[in-house]
């Protein structure tokens, strides 16, 4: 699994692309501006979130896939309700969203918890999806479909 960093705004002009930017919540119009001035365009960018607030997260990554279609937009997703998140996920893919961003943390306790909310994932996702982990590297089952990537950087 490939590490592809998550750098904050301000630290935009130093990446050589390499990098998932995290988009601040400011003005849409500045931040395409900005991205359009940048010489190297990032690999990603992560839309603005706010933890649990799925319909948010949902709008600030479709407005900035709507501006920046040539960009890959990550869309943050919440795992803390992990009975509607099947539903959430399924409405985001069929929207067009592939690229995710899902949440860990170290240690048997953080790799148990991820590896419950992706139970609740199974089947509804497909091998064009892509998942950026937050918080670390856990461990895939091979047999789990997907593109799979992580970072140190948290949400």
């Amino acid at each position: 699994m490939k590490n592809i960093p998550i750098l904050e705004w301000d630290d935009r002009d130093d990446t050589e692309g390499e990098a998932i930017m995290r988009v601040p919540y400011k003005d849409i119009d500045e931040i395409v501006e900005e991205v359009h001035a940048l010489e190297v365009p990032p690999y990603g960018l992560l839309s603005p979130y706010k933890g649990d607030n799925q319909s948010f997260n949902a709008r600030s990554a479709s407005m900035l896939w709507d501006r920046l279609p040539s960009l890959d937009i990550f869309m943050p997703i919440a795992t803390s309700n992990r009975v509607s998140l099947p539903d959430f996920v399924t409405a985001t893919l069929k929207a067009g969203f592939q690229k995710l961003v899902v949440p860990y943390t170290y240690g048997y306790n953080g790799q148990y918890k991820f590896d419950s909310m992706m139970q609740f994932l199974h089947g509804v996702y497909d091998n064009e999806t892509w998942f950026h982990v937050a918080g670390g590297e856990p461990t895939i089952p091979e047999h789990w479909k997907g593109i799979w990537t992580w970072s140190e950087e948290t949400l």
